[in-house]
């Protein structure tokens, strides 16, 4: 056997060895509480930077910037267990799918947004109505 193909059966044999994650996961010893707020200040963050690129021209996906308003949506309903947090929540992502609804009607009136997203930030904020009522309960 060559010199370098043993060095390159060690590092093989070194990766293999090594776990799948490159650091420890940060959810060990920490609280779940913790957890939560983090993920939700995640999709908070996601959310905003998916609008900016919007609002920029720079991506014409609403369905990015819906994927992150309803999991801002859900980890708030996940960390709060009162009825009236979780109104609060869908409440506030309604709010975001009106907003977008009216970005993407007006982008639309400018000829800069495609037709399909008409019905698309439609159905977003239906579906956000639909959550919202859900969360009210009978």
């Amino acid at each position: 056997m060559t010199s370098s193909f043993v060095k390159m059966l060690c590092i093989c044999f070194l990766l293999r060895s090594l776990p799948l994650g490159l650091t420890t996961s940060p959810a060990r010893g920490q609280d779940p509480q913790v957890l939560l707020r983090r993920r939700i200040d995640a999709a908070h963050r996601a959310y905003k930077e998916s609008m900016d690129l919007y609002r920029e021209g720079r991506t014409r996906d609403v369905d990015r910037i819906y994927r992150w308003s309803e999991r801002w949506l859900h980890a708030e309903q996940e960390l709060n267990d009162k009825k009236a947090d979780r109104i609060t929540a869908a409440e506030g992502h309604l709010r975001r799918m009106k907003q977008l609804e009216d970005l993407v009607k007006n982008v639309y009136k400018a000829g800069a947004a495609a037709p399909i997203e008409l019905p698309a930030v439609e159905y977003y904020r239906l579906d956000a109505e639909v959550a919202l009522s859900k969360a009210k309960g009978p």
